[in-house]
């Protein structure tokens, strides 16, 4: 969970920031250690539909700052030099919504969908 995020493009930047390792890096070829390493994630293939659940509690609490989500997302600056061809389908459109209201043990959970563009 991301202290102090606002949207939804906040809490993926922070996602695919690369992360320093407290370890090095043994080469598996000659056995050697090198510096220092880092983490990297990125995406090589985009899937048809993109579901994105976001974690919202820890240890036991809830976070109930409110997150901007835009109705268009591109996942293009996430993903590899080299990925293949859905490169040109990593744009998406929000087409639906599920919300929770209340506490971690209890609550209801509702949705908001988007039809011949208009929201129920």
């Amino acid at each position: 969970m991301v202290p102090h995020a606002s949207s939804l493009e906040d809490l993926l930047s922070s996602f695919f920031e690369p992360e320093k390792l407290s370890d090095f890096y043994l080469c598996n070829k000659c056995g050697k250690s090198s510096k220092k390493s880092t983490k990297t994630l990125q995406i090589w293939r985009v899937p048809r539909f993109l579901i994105i659940h976001l974690k919202r509690s820890q240890f036991g609490k809830k976070n109930t700052d409110p997150i901007t989500i835009p109705e268009s997302l591109s996942l293009k600056s996430y993903m590899t030099i080299s990925s293949d061809k859905s490169a040109r389908y990593c744009q998406y459109n929000l087409c639906g919504m599920i919300m929770h209201q209340g506490v971690i043990e209890g609550g209801h959970y509702w949705c908001n969908v988007k039809e011949s563009g208009k929201w129920y």
